[in-house]
């Protein structure tokens, strides 16, 4: 019974910041140069239990595909720390490639679909050992501060804030 209180509360969160979240423009870029984010979540490791997670980001600059489409790039760390059996840390470095669908020019009934940015990320996973590892996933912009952040990825997947300074 909890867990569904928890996705009715995690749900209504999203429809009421989505009502009040502030419009973009036609060439919005979410993550652009010279921005900085940080981002905590909660979510659940693949193997091993529940994972509390989080990064920062800097982006570096952007570029147009097509004179028409504009991805923005970044670097980033990552770091993760799961609960299971055994508690483990992880820690990461990763390059970022950024879309924000703001950038699109969409019909206003669509308008909503502006506030989101994907990306992927690959990289070094330093801790607890020297491997490659991708990052993924999207924000959803309540506003140009603050994003509701969905991420695959350093061996968890997870929900949770990002912030903008």
């Amino acid at each position: 019974m909890n867990k569904n209180r928890g996705h009715i509360c995690v749900l209504a969160m999203i429809i009421s910041a989505s009502a009040y979240a502030e419009k973009t423009s036609a060439q919005a870029i979410w993550v652009g140069p010279n921005s900085f984010n940080t981002s905590l979540g909660l979510g659940l490791g693949y193997a091993t239990g529940m994972r509390i997670g989080g990064g920062m980001e800097l982006g570096l600059g952007r570029f147009t595909l097509d004179r028409q489409v504009p991805f923005s790039y970044g670097i980033a760390g990552r770091a993760g720390l799961s609960f299971g059996s055994v508690p483990a840390f992880s820690a990461g470095a990763f390059g970022t490639l950024h879309f924000s669908w703001g950038a699109l020019k969409l019909p206003g009934d669509l308008a909503w679909i502006g506030h989101f940015d994907t990306y992927l990320g690959l990289g070094v996973v330093l801790v607890p050992y020297v491997d490659f590892d991708s990052i993924g996933g999207f924000s959803y912009y309540f506003s140009k501060n603050v994003a509701l952040n969905l991420e695959a990825g350093l061996r968890a997947s997870y929900i949770g804030l990002l912030f903008v300074m």
